[in-house]
């Protein structure tokens, strides 16, 4: 059995989120870097809401429990900006991750084992 991990994609803006701006290219992408690696893989999506508190974001939170869990090893997103964009944003779900034992892998290449 393969490991799961949670693809995480988000706009911030409605407008980004109805006109479909970047959303399924990130879906699109993400699944296939998430194969590409070996993962099977859990979509969590947060269209059209702001990175600046993790408490503001349904799915993130979501993909947070599951991770600490043990249900995911880790996420999968286009780039750190759309996992968070604020400092207490970016601390907290780093340490999250980091006692949960996860990763963070960025689709442009770079992979951080917490």
């Amino acid at each position: 059995m393969k490991p799961t991990i949670g693809i995480y994609v988000r706009v911030s803006t409605k407008h980004q989120a109805d006109e479909g701006f970047s959303l399924e290219e990130q879906r699109e992408s993400l699944i296939e870097d998430a194969e590409r690696r070996g993962y099977d893989w859990q979509m969590f999506e947060d269209p059209g809401i702001s990175g600046q508190t993790l408490e503001q974001r349904p799915a993130a939170m979501e993909m947070l429990e599951m991770i600490e869990s043990g249900e995911l090893i880790g996420v999968l997103a286009r780039f750190h900006d759309r996992l968070y964009r604020s400092d207490v944003a970016m601390a907290e779900m780093l340490i999250r991750l980091t006692h949960a034992g996860a990763k963070i892998i960025e689709h442009a290449g770079s992979e951080l084992d917490l």
